[in-house]
């Protein structure tokens, strides 16, 4: 995955697991050293940064380092990496755009090969929005941020539950308060429970 936004540009590894349990994103550099992983096993998300050296878990969604994705809903990330649209229309849509059950506003574009484009709207200004690409896509958020990606391999993998496992050592911190761009080593860590490993 290649990233641009407000901090700058470079590259990533993702690998994304996922099962009937949930799903695991982790982020690696080119290197392969470890940067982060996410860990969703609804309805409780975990994200560990191995650079900073900390984790948070939370209800719901949280900020990714160095991916922008507010407004997408944090269920359909796997979906989104393989093509797929984060959000259907009802059988009753008319027109263009359509509204979810949390009251999103989104628009699809299909062309030959399925679904090409899709998009996330605040009133009339997009905020976040993917196009197709071969084997990819191109996301791309209001703010600036912007992510390319291609997949280069897949697999099955027997069994489908993972686990968030945190380093010992590792602070924890408030996913709401953490900036995880930028994080503020002058942060402390909060109190609470280690997530299942």
């Amino acid at each position: 995955m290649e990233v641009e936004g407000e901090q700058g540009g470079g590259r990533l590894r993702l690998v994304l697991r996922h099962g009937a349990d949930g799903y695991q994103l982790l982020a690696s550099d080119p290197f392969g050293r470890p940067l982060w992983v996410l860990t969703r096993l609804a309805p409780v998300t975990w994200l560990v940064d191995h650079r900073a050296e900390a984790w948070c878990r939370a209800s719901g969604a949280v900020a990714l380092p160095q991916l922008e994705l507010s407004g997408l809903p944090i269920d359909r990330v796997p979906a989104v990496l393989e093509g797929e649209a984060p959000a259907h229309p009802p059988e009753d849509a008319e027109g263009e755009r359509f509204e979810d059950a949390e009251g999103r506003w989104w628009s699809l574009r299909e062309g030959p090969e399925g679904l090409a484009a899709w998009t996330l709207w605040s009133g009339d200004e997009p905020v976040l929005w993917w196009q197709a690409q071969p084997r990819g896509g191109i996301l791309s958020h209001r703010r600036g941020s912007q992510f390319r990606w291609r997949s280069s391999v897949a697999e099955e993998t027997e069994g489908s539950r993972f686990a968030a496992v945190v380093p010992e050592g590792y602070d924890r911190l408030d996913c709401a308060a953490w900036d995880v761009l930028e994080l503020r080593q002058d942060q402390p860590a909060s109190a609470g429970d280690r997530p299942p490993g």
